[in-house]
């Protein structure tokens, strides 16, 4: 993708990013009980924190992608913000493990999340010239990948564990979504010039 492309994809993203929010907040606003308010305020949080990574991805170039070396450009900031993410869910994961059984309103919260990581995964998967021609900003970008996957699949489990009936199955499956698309940008992160 050119970078022209990539700046016309940027209003797209913002635009279909909005969605999974208004989600959360409808979830946040059915959700009376005080445990699924603080799961889904934490799930809010994670998804805000996916979501900021998504502009300096958007401007990951190969002409740019040298000033790594002096921590600057927009590398820096996605894998500040990927390590950023990785350490919310595993406070979230801390959080809700001392939670009771939840009635499954934060489910939406958590498709929320799953959406934005997605799309901006998305963004990450779609710059293989960087993955092919700069293994130097690959290769920290790969790693912080492999937290954010291992805290995306502590906080599934836990949220598993805390919901059930057809919210747990939305857990479930969002979880298997987000999962299958962290392997394809860990692969592509990890391969670099291979």
């Amino acid at each position: 993708m050119s970078d022209v492309e990539e700046a016309a994809a940027a209003p797209a993203l913002a635009a279909t990013a909005q969605a999974p929010y208004a989600q959360a907040a409808a979830a946040a606003a059915t959700c009376p009980s005080a445990q699924a308010q603080t799961v889904i305020a934490t799930l809010n949080e994670l998804t805000t924190a996916m979501r900021e990574i998504a502009n300096p991805a958007n401007q990951i170039s190969l002409t740019n992608v040298p000033l790594v070396l002096i921590g600057q450009g927009p590398v820096p900031p996605v894998i500040i913000g990927l390590n950023n993410a990785a350490a919310v869910a595993s406070q979230a994961v801390a959080q809700i493990s001392e939670l009771k059984p939840l009635s499954g309103c934060d489910a939406d919260a958590y498709r929320a999340y799953t959406a934005v990581s997605r799309q901006t995964l998305s963004i990450l998967i779609g710059k293989p010239a960087l993955s092919a021609q700069a293994p130097f900003a690959a290769a920290p970008i790969a790693a912080a990948l492999r937290q954010v996957e291992a805290a995306d699949d502590a906080l599934a489990f836990a949220l598993i564990e805390l919901v059930s009936g057809s919210a747990g199955d939305t857990v479930k499956a969002e979880a298997a979504s987000l999962s299958s698309t962290l392997d394809v940008a860990i692969s592509e992160y990890s391969n670099a010039g291979s």
